[in-house]
């Protein structure tokens, strides 16, 4: 657990750092740079190379973004792959009142349980993701599978972002952008053009929206 160049951050401050062409293998939290950023900040990083999970938080960059933490102009290009939830080309999970700001994801994203997204598996609990992208192709074997997000949920924003990648889900809440938006969550100024293949619940942009409290302004997807 806890695998990457720095395993696990609190309050801590990281900026201007590349990890090239790594091949990190680890259980939970698990990311090139951090396996678990709690409270910290990253600024200008990246990564190249594959991250392999075999349990919850794995992302290209970031395994875990949580308690108010901040991620500002960084990017990954690597592939990523988990065998349980939370997996992004970027962060695995963002949640606590965290911040994803001017990132991008170009790397494949292939998950086998819930939560897997080209540039987060979910952002969740007071977060946001503003000015991303993600141009992977995502696939994913169990429910909440999208291009940008796998789940945006408990009243977190997703805006000015896109998605271009193909997503491909074998179960259900497949989109082209998020797999599934909901309860007081936002998604706005934001597209996607991939193709979008699953069972049920599938959407050019969002897989399904859940109950009258979300948002969904000023987007679109000219995917299929």
């Amino acid at each position: 657990n806890y695998i990457g160049l720095f395993g696990y951050t609190n309050g801590a401050t990281i900026q201007d750092l590349g990890v090239t062409n790594v091949n990190i293998k680890g259980k939970h939290y698990v990311g090139a740079l951090v396996g678990s950023n709690e409270g910290s900040t990253i600024s200008n990083c990246y990564s190249t190379g594959s991250v392999t999970g075999t349990q919850k938080f794995v992302g290209g960059l970031v395994g875990w973004v949580l308690d108010t933490s901040t991620i500002s102009n960084c990017y990954s290009t690597g592939t990523v792959r988990g065998s349980n939830w939370y997996v992004g080309g970027l962060a695995g999970q963002v949640q606590d009142n965290s911040t994803v700001s001017n990132c991008y994801s170009t790397g494949t994203v292939e998950g086998d349980n819930y939560f897997v997204g080209g540039l987060a598996g979910e952002v969740y609990g007071n977060s946001t993701v503003s000015n991303c992208y993600s141009t992977g192709s995502v696939e994913g074997n169990g429910k909440y599978v999208g291009g940008l997000a796998g789940e945006v949920q408990n009243n977190s924003t997703v805006s000015n972002c896109y998605s271009t990648g193909s997503v491909t889900g074998a179960s259900n809440h497949v989109g082209g952008l998020a797999g599934l938006v909901r309860t007081t969550s936002t998604v706005s100024n934001s597209y996607s053009t991939g193709t979008v293949t699953g069972n049920n619940n599938v959407g050019g942009l969002a897989g399904y929206l859940y109950n009258s409290t979300v948002s969904v302004i000023n987007c679109y997807s000219t995917g299929s």
